[in-house]
């Protein structure tokens, strides 16, 4: 009732993304918590801008498949909920549970497929690449997670606006050796 699902973004084995509507954005939810601090001189500044209310707010909608270990899914939420404030990582917004349902409510990133821009891409877009994909392993790697699955379909980059988020946090772990 909160969201609006417009499209499959994708599937793996343990879940399916959607990107949706946030249908209340400006008039139920309380956002600033999620969205982090970040300075305009960082390059995850966009991450702390709030997000208009007249227009569409749009939303990634994980789908958790019934399948996976409770203790997984567990772990997910508890790893995300860890990275607030990461730059360049996916943040939680929320997450729903009913009856062996849960679904998992993130922040929408465009990007581009690694596949269609990787012989074109100039040499100041993989800058902006490898640049947001490390300062997002430097500050999870901070707080003791390891991501164990960094690859390029976990790693939301737009070349038009050279920001690249990581995500999908269900293999990640807690390593207070780090």
């Amino acid at each position: 009732e909160d969201y609006r699902i417009i499209d499959r973004l994708g599937t793996g084995t343990f879940s399916s993304v959607y990107k949706g509507i946030d249908l209340h954005y400006a008039s139920k939810w309380h956002n600033d918590a999620w969205m982090g601090h970040h300075p305009p001189q960082s390059s995850a500044h966009y991450q702390s801008l709030l997000r208009t209310s007249h227009g569409k707010v749009f939303v990634a909608i994980k789908r958790i498949y019934v399948t996976s270990n409770p203790e997984r899914i567990r772990n997910e939420i508890a790893i995300l909920e860890d990275c607030r404030g990461c730059r360049h990582v996916s943040q939680l917004i929320t997450a729903v549970r009913n009856r062996d349902q849960v679904v998992a409510i993130m922040p929408y990133h465009r990007n581009d497929d690694f596949r269609d821009i990787y012989r074109t891409i100039t040499i100041e877009g993989m800058k902006s690449y490898f640049r947001c994909l490390l300062r997002a392993l430097r500050d999870i790697h901070a707080r003791g997670i390891i991501h164990r699955d960094v690859k390029p379909a976990n790693f939301l980059f737009d070349s038009r606006t050279s920001l690249g988020t990581l995500c999908d946090f269900g293999l990640a772990c807690v390593s207070p050796g780090l």
